[in-house]
């Protein structure tokens, strides 16, 4: 993974970006080695998750496991 924080302008989250930045494959403990989401709530990694899955572009393997 790239050092390059994933923040734009006005100190809001590309969530399109960082779901790019994560492996084929996986879990909500993957999020915090992306910088700039270490000090995120869970609830809002939760709510981008939810978003990507009724999307279409995240398909929840099994609990806590995610594929895109």
């Amino acid at each position: 993974m790239t050092a390059r924080p994933v923040r734009v302008a006005k100190g809001r989250i590309d969530w399109s970006e960082v779901l790019e930045k994560l492996p084929q494959e996986f879990r909500s403990a993957d999020f915090r080695r992306i910088r700039g989401l270490k000090d995120k709530r869970s609830s809002e990694l939760f709510a981008a998750i939810t978003r990507w899955i009724n999307s279409g572009s995240v398909e929840k393997r099994e609990r806590g496991v995610y594929v895109s």
